[in-house]
This record gives structure tokens, C-alpha cells and sequence, in this order.
């Protein structure tokens, strides 16, 4: 599980804990310092529930949560979080999303 303490990382620019076998909800997201975080790599683990409807995440070029057991819909918010200009890599494959995905990455 990702510990709340994330939050209080207020220079913490990538969250890179892909291939680690963690488990849990990525609740933390909606928590993490917004101005500064740039990269999150989560793939490759087993993460289940839904993805943070309000994660705070307006600077992230580099988004991956593939390969987990995330499931519900990708939140409309995260065409407003990231950019389709700004994101260089965004990964949500491999999991059990269902519903329709939003206008920006349909």
C-alpha cells in the first residue's frame, strides 16, 4: 500500500514503484504535491479499485498504472489533469477499466 506520508513529500517529483508487487487503492494520488510531481510509474503491481477521481496530477508527462487490477473508468478528469500535449507516455492497459473511456483518449 502506498502510505499517506507520500503527501507530505512536498519535493518529490517521481513516484517511480513499478514491479514491486504493492498492493492497496492509489487513494495517496488525490493527496501528492501537484506543482512539482512530473512522472508516476506504478505499473506492474497489484492495485485494485478505482483510479482517484480528483488526483491531483496537472504536470505528469509520464503516467503509467498498467498491469494492476484497477478497474472502473478512467475518471473524464484526467483529460483536464493530463494534457493530451503535455503527456509524452500514458499507460492504462492491462487492467479491468470498463465503461467508455473519455472524449480525450477515445
Amino acid at each position: 500500500t502506498l502510505p499517506r506520508s507520500l503527501a507530505h513529500m512536498s519535493a518529490l517529483a517521481q513516484l517511480h514503484l513499478s514491479n514491486n508487487s504493492l498492493t492497496g487503492t492509489l487513494d495517496v494520488l488525490d493527496t501528492l504535491v501537484p506543482h512539482v510531481l512530473f512522472s508516476v510509474g506504478l505499473a506492474h503491481n497489484n492495485f485494485h479499485g478505482a483510479l482517484p477521481r480528483n488526483a491531483h496530477v496537472p504536470h505528469v508527462s509520464w503516467f503509467d498504472v498498467a498491469n494492476n487490477s484497477l478497474s472502473g473508468i478512467v475518471p473524464p478528469a484526467y483529460c483536464s489533469l493530463l494534457p493530451y500535449n503535455a503527456v509524452t507516455y500514458r499507460d492504462f492497459s492491462g487492467n479491468a477499466f470498463g465503461g467508455a473511456w473519455p472524449y480525450c483518449m477515445a
